[in-house]
């Protein structure tokens, strides 16, 4: 055999190496961080379609694992319009050992902050059940703006089990950006009652 052919089966043999060894992090890594994307994708899933039948992995800010999410009519049709992107997954242990992980994600929603601030523009300031149908005829007849948050979604372990954590992010999405204004709003009612009270 001669040399160049001999130089030829050496590099094809390590660049066939090198390329196993990759394929083997790469599946490594997939398989990792499967349950994790699944169980994510599942529960994210369940919430858009208001159906919680099955592989629902949700746990409240409060530590409470939850079978279903109660969303009202307006909050289900805001979800139903939803769409997401899961990327980079990272995995990690708090203080104490517990494993969690940290998963990139993009989702488009409704600006119902925008159709908030339309419907106050036509003087229907009284949140009421006409003020939900306003809000409910602009989403079905597509009159409303989308916006993107790009989040880190919480996942947790728990009994060998991945949860999605409930965190304001996460809210912010679900409600297309309501609930942090109306977490400020709050916090500003019970400042004002706390100093009342003094």
């Amino acid at each position: 055999m001669s040399r160049k052919k001999k130089i030829c089966i050496v590099l094809t043999a390590i660049i066939l190496l090198a390329l196993t060894g990759i394929s083997i992090i790469i599946g490594m890594k997939y398989w990792k961080t499967n349950d994790i994307r699944k169980n994510a994708k599942s529960t994210i899933e369940c919430i858009i379609n208001s159906d919680y039948s099955k592989d629902f992995y949700y746990i409240s800010m409060y530590g409470q694992i939850k079978n279903e999410l109660n969303m009202e009519e307006v909050a289900k049709t805001v979800m139903s319009n939803m769409k997401y992107k899961l990327n980079d997954i990272i995995i990690k242990k708090d203080d104490n050992g517990n494993d969690f992980a940290i998963i990139k994600c993009e989702f488009k929603s409704i600006d119902m902050i925008d159709i908030i601030y339309q419907l106050q523009e036509d003087n229907n300031d009284n949140y009421s059940r006409k003020y939900n149908s306003l809000i409910l005829n602009k989403i079905k007849n597509k009159e409303y703006k989308t916006k993107t948050f790009n989040i880190d979604i919480i996942m947790l372990k728990m009994d060998n089990t991945w949860y999605l954590y409930e965190t304001p992010d996460f809210n912010n999405v679900i409600t297309g950006g309501l609930y942090s204004p109306a977490t400020v709003k709050e916090n500003t009612i019970l400042n004002e009652l706390q100093k009342k009270g003094k």
